[in-house]
């Protein structure tokens, strides 16, 4: 009975620890639209190219990730063995 209270505890907590992230996040949308909103127009493709640099970036560093990934899972005997 107390393990399955414990788990219902940790199950609530990472629960509010979601909700925390999620309202920090829109919070944050919120407040780059706001800066958005007032900027002048001449600078919104400035703001925009860099955005997108950003998002390429991270899918660049996703893409590696999984490829790295990839490496050691396929490749998980070999580097064992290379490790000895």
């Amino acid at each position: 009975m107390r393990s399955a209270c414990i788990g219902w505890l940790h199950t609530v907590k990472a629960y509010i620890c979601k909700l925390k992230i999620l309202d920090m996040d829109e919070q944050i949308r919120m407040q780059i639209n706001e800066i958005i909103q007032k900027l002048p127009e001449n600078k919104l493709k400035h703001v925009l190219d860099y955005i997108l640099k950003v998002e390429k970036s991270t899918n660049n560093q996703k893409e590696n990730s999984d490829y790295l990934k990839k490496i050691f899972d396929e490749d998980a005997e070999l580097l064992e063995k290379l490790a000895q």
